[in-house]
């Protein structure tokens, strides 16, 4: 990380945005407890395994409805689980320069999908399209559980793909995907 960058995570500190704890002095219990005044929790994957606490945290963040994000060295892709609300991601990633203005903007709420837009920044819609590419590639349609749920929390951003045929569906999301793509320098 560069110093300009650890510079900006401490004026986040500073301003109240952000909070870092080592989790010494925290018995598991109360540390759950802790972790309820948030909604958006980060943890290192070796302070969780050596812990004992990965699978539970996994299940307060789920249950509560937390934003998670597990980082570590060890980890080779970033994975979005749980509806993108939680993402498992490279140190390398997660301590970016763009942490600092990510935490800026989750903190006033500035953020419509919080971890899709700390992986991918300003093309943080690719993987809602993806998604719903490869759940119609699937076949999967609206009398799917998966199907129904993606299209209630993330349909707002497809509104530009009804069209009468799957074939123009699929040639629209394949045109957004390489324009965000395109416009953002992902790749």
């Amino acid at each position: 990380m560069s110093n300009s960058a650890i510079i900006e995570l401490t004026n986040c500190v500073k301003r109240g945005y952000l909070e870092m704890i080592t989790g010494e002095g925290h018995e598991n219990d109360k540390y759950f407890q802790y972790c309820s005044d948030y909604s958006l929790l980060a943890f290192h994957k070796s302070w969780l395994d050596s812990n004992k606490l990965f699978s539970d945290i996994e299940k307060y963040a789920k249950n509560n409805k937390k934003f998670l994000v597990i980082f570590s060295g060890g980890i080779s892709q970033a994975l979005l689980l749980n509806e993108f609300k939680d993402l498992r991601v490279n140190s390398a990633v997660f301590y970016s320069g763009r942490l600092p203005s990510f935490i800026e903007k989750f903190a006033k709420s500035e953020v419509e999908q919080p971890l899709l837009d700390l992986l991918y920044g300003k093309a943080w819609q690719i993987p809602i399209y993806m998604k719903f590419r490869q759940l119609l590639w699937r076949g999967v349609t609206e009398d799917n559980e998966d199907y129904m749920n993606f299209i209630l929390n993330y349909g707002k951003y497809l509104e530009q793909f009804k069209t009468p045929t799957l074939t123009e569906i699929m040639n629209k999301l394949d045109k957004s995907i390489s324009s965000e793509i395109i416009k953002s320098n992902v790749l």
